[in-house]
């Protein structure tokens, strides 16, 4: 019986050649991003986290709105709200 024939190793040592093909894994990543589940579903994202629940709050309550979902911008405040927004996060 003739022992199993091995190819020879490959000589450039650059690696394979031709134009590198996007992974599962890679394309996945992109699509299942938080933020475009959000987009695709065009629902406000709710806190996660009790830190951002806390703010969320504090934000409807000095303000007197929801912020709407973690990936909404927020309206521009002036210096009396952001300083009673800071002040209440400062005595958590």
């Amino acid at each position: 019986e003739a022992p199993p024939s091995i190819p020879a190793p490959p000589t450039d040592p650059s690696g394979p050649s031709g134009p590198a093909k996007p992974s599962a894994a890679g394309l996945a990543a992109k699509v299942l991003t938080q933020e475009a589940v959000t987009e695709a579903l065009g629902a406000d994202v709710p806190p996660r986290d009790a830190a951002e629940r806390v703010t969320f709050a504090t934000w409807a309550i000095v303000t007197g709105k929801s912020p709407g979902g973690i990936f909404n911008d927020l309206p521009s405040i002036d210096a009396d709200v952001a300083e009673k927004i800071a002040a209440r996060l400062s005595e958590r």
